[in-house]
């Protein structure tokens, strides 16, 4: 059985001789867990652009709104500046509260896929272990313990005996 973190398992029988060394290479699919986190976290940091982009227009509609707010001052007799200045201000309310949301939003998606990217470890003990066939006298192990293959670090699945 061969363990890698964000890859499925693989299950497969190998025959190991006595004496003799073996090297396994075998394609891991990608897990969809692992796939569902860069899907998630791509949509938070695509969440967390947006936020800024609606920032900055809401600080563009800051500085018109102070620019007609000067333009009233010098000319009082102008009411157009005055519906613009507070179309400005409406304008920058409205793009702060949708960059505020994207920001919220973003940040939870991209907690949300680096959540799944950190806890996406395969389970050893989903796949069951059959039993195990004959084995020809060639190949009999003098030892009373089976090989055991794992590619995880070195360590041996969590709740494993010898």
């Amino acid at each position: 059985m061969l363990v890698k973190n964000g890859r499925r398992l693989l299950a497969k029988e190998f025959t190991v001789e006595q004496g003799k060394p073996m090297i396994v290479r075998a394609p891991l699919e990608v897990s969809t867990q692992r796939i569902a986190a860069y899907a998630v976290g791509t949509v938070g940091v695509a969440g967390l652009v947006a936020s800024g982009v609606f920032y900055g227009i809401a600080l563009g509609e800051e500085t018109r709104a102070q620019n007609r707010q000067l333009d009233a001052a010098l000319a009082t007799s102008n009411p157009q500046g005055v519906e613009q200045y507070n179309n400005a201000l409406a304008n920058r309310d409205s793009f702060r509260a949708v960059g505020t949301v994207s920001a919220l939003g973003g940040a939870l998606a991209l907690a949300g896929g680096v959540a799944l990217f950190a806890f996406d470890r395969p389970d050893p003990n989903s796949v069951p272990i059959r039993a195990r066939r004959a084995q020809p006298k060639s190949l009999a192990r003098t030892s009373s313990s089976p090989p055991r293959l794992c590619c995880s670090g070195g360590r041996e699945p969590a709740g494993s005996a010898r």
